[in-house]
């Protein structure tokens, strides 16, 4: 048997269904739901809904039965703050589709809750009971486990997404709440970007504060050898923070512990995601800039690192417009720092620089083989012969027009010249100003004009 309470303006009324009833439910849909003194309300395959006004009192809210998540959530649009819940079903886990805060206790007897985008908030003097590697906070979303951690004190945050991998945060500074979520891949960009693949833990801990400053904390994460990726080595680890656009990492150290391991990291005072990961190349070389000045020996390019892992060095790659196509030519090779925490500068000096746009790149290699490229940074040169002429639309779906911006220039010739340098194209133009004609039977792709045997323009064709 199914019941449905509902309490309305301050009248309850019950609702019996004898089928397994996908609506069972305890919903306060605008009055005023009250507990006085000790008591307890059990929810056997049921949700919990309010849109009203609870008064928790001293009581327990029990989940019970075996159902999914459809009947076994907590969600309404007012929010809901329990003395003590209670999660004991024989299968299936609760789910959050509200903020919930506990003022005493959350009981983990059987099973776990799922945050999904919604925040848990412990208030100063509640407790999470019976967490393991069976039952947990489930941090699948953007929602939080949230709980103030007094100066001198410490607390458990007993999360995880996939499996169990908690994280304790001691408190050396001001007391403040912290909030905790943990995500089941490690990023190249902290929350966003390409997924790590090797030589770190697969799980990454995204911690906040209420008040930014003031905290000095030491932190300790937990994980079991199943989120460990191919080539990482406990026995030679350590803690990464992304802060400032790139991954911080400190010192070397020996997991402890034998499945769950922990590291731990001291004194620190700035938030934000934090990971695992062992000497392998696994977190890429990330450029705080890269950027080319025009001096009078030529292009002046400059570029810094905020700390490099195992980075064997710089490959200074150049495409020139005289090239007509996409071919990269290597300048030199500038060494790397290999593994340092300190930002490093770099520059090169290409003194070959040629009229036209000069596109340049870095290829960052790490000492195991791996590399990643740079953005593309242009820098152009113009003389007279250049800037006579226009090319338009760019990038440009069917129609492209060449037009002399000088009444004493004039058109003679039209090259078009694909991605390897192919001619595709031929036109000869008896000295006019101003062309037009159809691309509409070349492939999209990038293409090379060249205009009267002097001047190259690159354009872009696409649909």
């Amino acid at each position: 048997m199914k019941i449905k309470l509902i309490l309305t303006l301050g009248w309850i009324s019950y609702c019996f269904a004898y089928s397994q009833a996908q609506n069972a439910q305890i919903h306060i849909t605008g009055g005023y739901m009250n507990i006085d003194g000790i008591s307890n309300i059990v929810l056997n395959n049921a949700k919990w809904i309010n849109d009203g006004t609870f008064n928790a009192g001293l009581s327990t809210i029990t989940f019970t039965g075996n159902n999914s998540t459809n009947l076994a959530t907590i969600a309404g649009n007012s929010p809901t703050i329990f003395y003590q819940l209670t999660l004991n079903k024989s299968s299936n886990d609760v789910e959050l589709e509200q903020d919930i805060s506990i003022i005493k206790r959350l009981e983990l007897t059987n099973n776990s809750l799922v945050l999904d985008n919604n925040n848990l908030s412990l208030q100063t003097n509640a407790s999470i009971a019976n967490a393991d590697q069976q039952r947990y906070l489930k941090t699948t979303g953007s929602g939080r486990v949230i709980q103030e951690v007094a100066n001198g004190s410490s607390k458990n945050y007993p999360v995880g997404n996939g499996s169990y991998t908690p994280l304790t945060i001691e408190n050396n500074g001001t007391t403040d709440e912290f909030g905790v979520r943990v995500q089941n891949q490690l990023y190249s960009n902290g929350t966003t970007g390409n997924v790590i693949t090797s030589d770190a833990v697969n799980r990454s801990w995204v911690i906040d504060e209420k008040i930014t400053g003031g905290s000095v904390l030491d932190l300790t994460f937990s994980w079991n050898n199943g989120e460990e990726l191919a080539n990482f080595d406990r026995n030679n680890c350590f803690v990464t923070a992304f802060q400032a656009g790139t991954w911080q990492s400190y010192s070397n150290q020996i997991a402890t512990g034998i499945n769950p391991y922990q590291a731990t990291i001291a004194n620190i005072t700035d938030l934000s995601v934090f990971g695992i990961a062992s000497d392998g190349g696994v977190l890429p070389v990330e450029l705080l800039y890269f950027t080319g000045e025009k001096i009078n020996e030529g292009t002046l390019l400059s570029w810094e690192t905020a700390t490099e892992l195992n980075n064997k060095g710089f490959e200074v790659q150049v495409n020139r417009s005289s090239s007509l196509g996409l071919e990269w030519e290597t300048l030199d090779f500038i060494n790397g720092n290999g593994t340092t925490q300190t930002p490093q500068q770099y520059q090169y000096l290409d003194t070959q620089s040629e009229i036209g746009i000069n596109y340049y790149r870095l290829k960052q290699m790490d000492f195991d083989g791996n590399f990643i490229y740079s953005d593309i940074l242009p820098i152009e040169y113009d003389n007279e012969n250049a800037l006579a002429f226009s090319v338009f639309p760019n990038p440009t779906t069917n129609y492209l027009t060449i037009e002399a911006n000088t009444k004493i220039r004039m058109l003679q010739g039209i090259e078009i010249y694909n991605i390897n340098g192919q001619l595709v194209r031929q036109l000869k133009v008896d000295n006019k100003t101003r062309i037009s004609f159809d691309l509409n039977d070349l492939p999209n792709g990038t293409y090379i004009i060249r205009i009267n045997n002097q001047v190259n323009k690159r354009i872009i064709k696409i649909d």
